[in-house]
């Protein structure tokens, strides 16, 4: 068998689009042996190890490959570490070695980054990192250059297994994780430290719950949780001491079924509306929904998922329904005043067979670009993604050549639009048989990044939906991904930062207690439920039981008596809750944490988690590794925004509300 880091040079140097079906089945049999694998990272030895060991770290690009001379040219974009006079490289396979992964060089554009020098002895090795899925090479300068002469390097060998889990991702995050702990503020961690606490059974539906909310309906500070199924739904109240109670009939929700949950402040009276499925319930005073005209019975035929959605831009919330057999139609909210919504489908774009129309699945809407484009992702055959200007209506963009979305027989699923390759840009995910997808817009046309995440090769089978949120307290969004059948369970894939996952159930067996976790799920929702800083999980199940996973990662930390690097930066990252709200304009609304130079910490989407139909709670709990000053950026959906100072204390939460001028 071959290795995984042999596997993974096969898989990483497949650019084209004619090598996407071998790309494929080199997936597939990196699947196939990372399952055999313990693991995929090596806490021994870290980038910021090889760091320490080295008198110079640079960041590379390469210009020019010239195949008949084994020669890469290369420029220095930044000295990270250390001192180097050379402004450009000429790199030369030398050995017989390494010829053959030359051959398979990726074009000029390629990021590398480079190690020189070890002291005494050793002052003219090299270790570089290009291409990616942990291959790492070595070699020798044959001359140093200065800044009107390139300096002269060989490359002399591949390694194999060496260096293989030291970092498996991209050389271009690689680089960024470096500059980030040359100042001062990198994190990488190398041992899993998930832990929530045992399952808690709310309830149990006559039925296989589908969409699922944590959301705080009755106005009282504490999340509720809510579930919908074919069968009914059920809403239970939360009160003192995480005890919830059944308020189903109480709400007027009785007899009310369906599959997907929206809400939002429909009529801007101030309290939570719902959307299930086609059918909009307006809550009144007495805390109680009843079921309003706004949206046609032509809304609520055949209804696979619904969700509440700014697509205009004048805040206040437009519906999106996908409908078996038609596709997704848009309904837009009629404004001030209130009254019947518009169905708006044809007016954007939406009414086109490229654009869908006729074809029904689970989609995302959000902003993938950060420009104010509109993107949406409907999870129908490999995926398709839309994108829309300000003005005009939707259409296809190309997703990549390396097109992981469809295995033969298999379907797309749900995703969500979040910053998860990087702090400040999102990246799309989603869904397939096998498990989640990663696909970002960086270079201006979408492109596959989930073959440089490490362990997201790792199967979730008949994986139908993902959200993206903090599950650990540590500043990153990691990914839930959930089956749809009731033997596969949910995958929680731990954000290490700089596009690397692990999935820490192969470190920590018992780290997700419960049977609800290890079977298939219909809704998945985050929040903080307890208060403490850290996010919940509520997982709505294919027997039927509504089950909150209360965070408990918290427990553990500052509790080292020699702690770490990594027990050091947790203990003592701040937490921040920022809760949203206004007569309009909250779904949608994002939240950026600013540093000094106004450096994006970290950002969310107030419904960004839209899974199959599920929704969370008007706020944000983040965590931010440095205390210090911060600026925290509201900006709701029409473009109204607000800049609140804060001073973040270490292992301590600050709360925020944000609300409306």
């Amino acid at each position: 068998m071959k290795s995984a880091s042999s596997w993974s040079l096969s898989l990483c140097l497949l650019t084209t689009a004619s090598a996407a079906a071998a790309a494929d089945a080199s997936l597939s049999a990196v699947q196939t042996v990372c399952a055999g694998l313990t693991c995929l990272v090596n806490p021994a030895l870290q980038p910021f190890d090889v760091y320490d060991r080295y008198l110079a770290v640079l960041a590379l690009e390469v210009v020019a490959v010239d195949v008949d001379r084994h020669t890469v040219g290369l420029v220095v974009r930044q000295v990270i570490k250390g001192e180097f006079a050379a402004h450009e490289i000429s790199l030369t396979a030398t050995a017989e070695a390494v010829a053959g992964a030359f051959q398979q060089l990726p074009e000029p554009g390629l990021a590398v980054v480079a190690f020189v020098g070890k002291g005494r002895g050793a002052a003219t090795d090299v270790l570089f990192y290009a291409g990616g899925e942990g291959q790492w090479q070595v070699g020798a300068v044959r001359a140093a250059g200065d800044a009107a002469a390139p300096a002269a390097w060989e490359w002399t060998a591949v390694l194999k297994d060496e260096m293989y889990g030291t970092f498996n991702g991209h050389p271009a995050q690689l680089a960024a994780m470096l500059r980030d702990h040359a100042a001062g503020r990198g994190f990488f961690p190398a041992h899993a430290f998930t832990r929530f606490r045992p399952e808690q059974v709310l309830g149990t539906l006559a039925g296989p719950i589908a969409g699922v909310a944590l959301y705080d309906l009755d106005g009282d500070g504490r999340l509720d949780a809510l579930a919908t199924s074919p069968a009914g739904c059920a809403l239970f109240l939360q009160r003192s001491g995480l005890r919830f109670d059944d308020a189903t009939a109480a709400s007027g929700l009785a007899g009310v079924a369906g599959r997907s949950i929206g809400i939002a402040d429909v009529d801007g009276d101030g309290r939570a509306d719902l959307l299930i499925d086609g059918r909009i319930m307006r809550q009144g005073e007495d805390g109680r929904f009843a079921l309003t005209t706004w949206l046609p019975p032509a809304a609520d035929r055949g209804v696979v998922m619904s969700v509440f959605a700014d697509f205009d831009h004048d805040g206040c919330p437009d519906v999106l329904v996908a409908q078996s057999g038609s596709g997704l139609h848009a309904w837009r909210h009629p404004g001030k005043g209130g009254g019947a919504y518009l169905e708006v489908t044809q007016d954007l774009g939406l009414a086109r067979a490229e654009t869908g129309a006729g074809k029904c699945g689970l989609f995302s809407f959000g902003n993938l670009r950060g420009d104010g484009r509109d993107g949406l992702f409907i999870a129908i055959d490999g995926g398709l993604l839309l994108e829309k200007p300000a003005h005009g209506g939707f259409a296809p963009t190309a997703m990549p050549a390396y097109d992981l979305a469809a295995p033969a027989g298999g379907r797309t699923g749900g995703g969500t639009m979040a910053d998860i390759f990087e702090s400040s840009r999102p990246t799309l995910a989603f869904t397939n048989e096998r498990g989640v997808d990663l696909v970002d817009v960086a270079t201006g046309q979408p492109r596959d990044v989930a073959r440089y995440g490490n362990e997201t090769v790792v199967v979730t089978p008949s994986c139908q939906g993902v959200i993206a949120e903090d599950l650990h307290a540590a500043g990153n969004l990691d990914l839930y991904a959930f089956g749809r059948a009731p033997e596969t369970g949910g995958t929680l894939y731990v954000n290490r930062g700089y596009g690397s996952f692990m999935v820490s159930t192969r470190y920590q067996a018992d780290a997700i207690p419960g049977r609800a976790h290890q079977s298939g799920a219909g809704g998945v929702a985050a929040g903080d439920v307890d208060g403490d800083g850290a996010n919940d999980l509520l997982l709505g199940g294919l027997d039927g039981r509504l089950v909150l996973l209360v965070n408990g990662v918290l427990a553990e930390r500052g509790g080292a008596e020699h702690p770490g690097r990594q027990e050091s930066v947790l203990a003592r990252t701040a937490r921040l809750a920022v809760a949203v709200s206004g007569p309009r304009g909250v779904v949608g609304a994002t939240i950026t944490v600013l540093a000094a130079q106004d450096r994006v910490v970290t950002q969310r989407t107030i419904g960004g988690n839209p899974a199959t139909g599920c929704r969370g709670p008007d706020a944000a709990t983040l965590a931010i590794r440095e205390p210090g000053d911060y600026r925290v950026r509201v900006e709701w959906s029409d473009g109204c925004r607000q800049l609140l100072p804060v001073t973040l204390v270490a292992n301590t939460l600050t709360n925020l509300r944000a609300v409306r001028p």
